[in-house]
């Protein structure tokens, strides 16, 4: 039981970092977008 507990956190972690990655792509996104616009 204690294993399975191990694993979901990990998993958790795992999913959550995934979409930390995520937002800091968009935010790239943007303002490479503002960027070239200003350009």
């Amino acid at each position: 039981m204690d294993v399975q507990k191990l694993k979901t956190k990990k998993l958790k972690k795992g999913k959550n970092k995934a979409e930390g990655d995520f937002d800091s792509l968009k935010t790239d996104y943007k303002r490479l977008r503002c960027s070239m616009k200003a350009a």
